[in-house]
């Protein structure tokens, strides 16, 4: 047990120090599904033919001796379509490679060897977050999905009326029922856990703006800066914690789906459409099949058959 516990700690120091640097934000701390033990496995693909662990997460890596020279994070994600219709996803982040080692194709190794086990682990799609599209088109995947990001010059406030909003970090605000459960009331969106959502509420650097019944969250460790995230509850409670965050932080945009489906969520859209913001839209991620259950297509803008959509916690 100490080894595997070893193992696991030098595996999170390598993302830490090439992903984090100097900054009070860990990794482990950051994603708390990912980079921690009791939810994680690390899996060395070099020493011989592997498959992904039971656990929700991943992390692959390529190592030589004690010296690893590679990895990427994954995590297992499930998508309720409909009542009787779920896409099994699998996330990946955090792909990085030692400076030393890079221009070896060490990444393309890894993705060749995750491509073997997620078909083996019978997962619908991949989904990747990256800047680097021409490179990982050649590795088989295509920009899907859909979201807005939502932005405005004017001072107006959103609600006009008078509601209790908190604000502090999500560390001082502790999540509440009313919030978990307003929350997983959505649809279309990555199916989370009680324990999972308070274990992704502790993450550092993380604001909170909330009402009785409704949450706004904004920053999370080194991401989503100067932007909420995440948001769920009645519509005018929503409202009401994006005035507050606007309060705070003047240039604050807001994320939302690019295509609305749920009732509440149509609400605190239109409003933001009335009020003067402006909506860019963009692709949501990189996806690439991996069952014949779905085409491409499914995920393109154009059709966008599954429309789901990837809200700030689950990001990896």
């Amino acid at each position: 047990m100490a080894d595997n516990n070893q193992t696991f700690s030098r595996s999170v120091h390598f993302f830490d120090k090439l992903l984090r640097g100097d900054s009070p934000c860990r990794v482990e701390n950051e994603y708390p599904l990912v980079f921690q033990s009791s939810t994680s496995e690390v899996i060395f693909l070099n020493q011989r033919e592997q498959k992904l662990s039971p656990k929700p997460a991943n992390l692959l890596v390529l190592s030589e001796g004690d010296e690893i020279h590679a990895g990427l994070a994954t995590l297992r994600r499930t998508v309720k379509l409909s009542e009787d219709s779920e896409l099994r996803v699998l996330f990946i982040g955090s792909v990085v490679t030692d400076p030393k080692f890079r221009n070896q194709g060490l990444q393309r190794d890894l993705f060749l060897a995750l491509d073997r086990m997620a078909h083996e682990d019978g997962l619908d799609a991949l989904l990747l977050w990256s800047n680097q599209i021409d490179f990982y088109r050649k590795l088989g995947f295509e920009l899907g999905g859909l979201q807005a990001t939502w932005s405005a010059n004017s001072r107006q406030p959103l609600l006009n009326q008078s509601v209790v909003v908190n604000f502090g970090k999500s560390s001082e605000i502790p999540l509440t029922d009313k919030w978990i459960q307003n929350f997983m009331q959505k649809q279309l969106v990555v199916r989370r856990s009680e324990a999972e959502m308070r274990k992704l509420w502790s993450i550092p650097e993380m604001y909170v703006a909330g009402t009785e019944n409704a949450y706004a969250l904004m920053k999370k460790g080194e991401d989503f800066d100067g932007m909420c995230h995440e948001w769920a509850g009645p519509a005018d409670e929503v409202l009401a914690c994006f005035d507050r965050l606007r309060a705070e932080r003047q240039d604050v945009r807001f994320l939302s789906p690019g295509v609305v489906q749920d009732p509440e969520e149509m609400k605190v859209v239109s409003r933001l459409e009335l009020a003067g913001f402006e909506s860019r839209l963009e692709y949501l991620g990189l996806f690439k099949l991996m069952s014949n259950r779905f085409v491409i297509q499914d995920l393109q803008p154009e059709t966008l058959k599954l429309p789901f959509f990837v809200w700030g916690l689950d990001s990896i």
